[in-house]
């Protein structure tokens, strides 16, 4: 994807992988990849505000949102800060940007039909919650990682234009209805302590804003959500 971002003219394009031999994840923390399931990353040209190119995390963990409330119950899936997304209360797959001058890259894996064991948090697979009956039509709901990406790419396109013409405040109200743990207590890893408090909204620059015991609101741009 980089070769292609140091062209004349970058164009919106998508490339799906069958299987990954050496996925990686935030903080550069190993990605388990299984056949089936979705690897792709999505390359877009970039012409406005640089410092609108972090939010574009908030407008993949609201886009895989969107796809999967086509194939499940909306109520089971909830975002959890920055950019995860879990369904039923487990991750269900991972979302990474790397950028430059001009270009973005989107990489987004999704636990499709199964997902790896013996993680330090829960995890889920999409086919596990779609019901049989739904998958016993002449027609399954759902048919493989295709028509995922699709509808997916589609959703990033739409909410990139947005975030670029409209600034965040859409992005992060539509966030914030599938937020999870919003205006509850949660506990926050950060590099060199751990921090409670309540989960009290999402800043217009995408930081997380938690209300301390002694009042203070705290403003936190990166950090781990304890669930």
């Amino acid at each position: 994807m980089k070769d292609l971002a140091q062209e004349d003219e970058i164009e919106a394009t998508w490339v799906m992988a069958g299987r990954q031999t050496d996925g990686r994840g935030r903080r550069r923390r190993e990605w388990v990849s299984r056949s089936g399931n979705l690897f792709a990353s999505g390359l877009y040209p970039w012409k406005s505000d640089p410092a609108l190119k972090p939010l574009v995390s908030f407008v993949v963990a609201l886009a895989v949102a969107k796809t999967f409330e086509t194939y499940i119950k909306s109520d089971l899936i909830r975002l959890k800060w920055p950019n995860d997304v879990l369904v039923d209360g487990a991750k269900i797959g991972g979302i990474l940007l790397e950028a430059g001058e001009g270009w973005l890259t989107i990489g987004v894996g999704l636990n499709l039909q199964d997902h790896p064991d013996d993680q330090p948090y829960p995890v889920t697979h999409l086919l596990a919650h779609i019901p049989e009956t739904d998958m016993e039509r002449a027609e399954p709901i759902y048919s493989g990682p295709d028509p995922v990406l699709a509808q997916l790419s589609r959703f990033i396109t739409d909410g990139i234009e947005t975030l670029q013409t409209k600034g965040f405040s859409p992005i992060r109200e539509a966030w914030l209805t599938r937020a999870a743990r919003l205006g509850e207590t949660i506990t926050v890893n950060l590099d060199n302590k751990q921090i409670i408090g309540t989960f009290e909204t999402l800043g217009e620059n995408g930081a997380l804003q938690l209300r301390l015991e002694d009042g203070t609101l705290q403003h936190i741009l990166a950090g781990d959500v304890l669930l």
